[in-house]
């Protein structure tokens, strides 16, 4: 993941004394580009004989979070203290799930090392001139920033609030939203009849959601380190056009 000589990345770390916090925003951003491809192929397959019907809906979350927190880290539009901030922010959330875990299987060893952890990742950025993110009893809450939800992020960056929502209800089973994507009424005088089920139109949805939260996350990181603009535009041209979407929706023309 080399950026090229006149990319932002490239000017990013010649300007900043800052290389290795950028270098670990990049990596992160990165892997998450690389869990988003993950969930697109795993989203096609689930389209496969036999079809399911509602575990497509939950891949799809996991595909669309992971491409809007790459987009969110690899932004172009932003400067290289701001993506250290956002770095340090989502390492910070990451550390706090961890020691969620571990004081859920009452690990205090865990405990102390996540807790040290978080302790020496602060003490980091306030080294580089970031301020404390406490909350209102003055308590911890966040580093370098406070991290936004993962609901917000797909909201501003990726602009998919309302699937993201449907989907998240799939994954925590609240029962109308399965029976909303799952099931139909084969027999429009039985309603309480019900029969597994999925839609042309969720197929289709499914199938450009993935190429998008692939798509996207790609672009940024394009943008960010340099790669030929003009080549993956023209790859992404021929894989829109063959699925036949509309021209509204790609995004590297705008």
């Amino acid at each position: 993941m080399e950026p090229a000589a006149d990319s932002l990345a490239a000017k990013e770390q010649e300007e900043s004394s800052k290389g290795e916090q950028l270098l670990a925003a990049y990596s992160q951003g990165h892997l998450l580009l690389e869990s988003a491809a993950d969930h697109a192929i795993a989203l096609a397959r689930l389209l496969e004989e036999p079809v399911t019907t509602m575990a497509p809906w939950t891949c799809m979350r996991a595909g669309i979070e992971s491409a809007a927190m790459s987009c969110w880290l690899l932004s172009s539009q932003i400067t290289a203290a701001e993506r250290i901030s956002r770095s340090f922010a989502f390492r910070y959330d990451g550390l706090s799930q961890q020691l969620k875990c571990a004081r859920t299987s009452n690990n205090m060893g865990a405990v102390r090392d996540i807790l040290a952890r978080m302790d020496e990742t602060e003490a980091q950025a306030l080294s580089l001139g970031y301020q404390p993110i406490l909350d209102k009893k003055n308590k911890r809450a966040g580093i370098g920033q406070r991290m936004p939800s993962a609901t917000q992020c797909v909201a501003t960056i990726l602009d998919e609030e309302k699937l993201y929502r449907i989907s998240s209800a799939v994954v925590h089973a609240h029962p109308w939203a399965l029976i909303q994507v799952g099931f139909h009424a084969p027999d429009p005088n039985r309603p309480d009849m019900l029969k597994k089920s999925l839609s042309k139109t969720s197929a289709a949805l499914f199938l450009l959601t993935a190429l998008d939260f692939l798509a996207k996350p790609a672009w940024a990181e394009a943008l960010l380190f340099g790669y030929n603009p003009r080549l993956l535009s023209g790859i992404l041209e021929r894989r829109y056009e063959e699925m036949g979407i509309d021209k509204c929706r790609r995004f590297w023309t705008c």
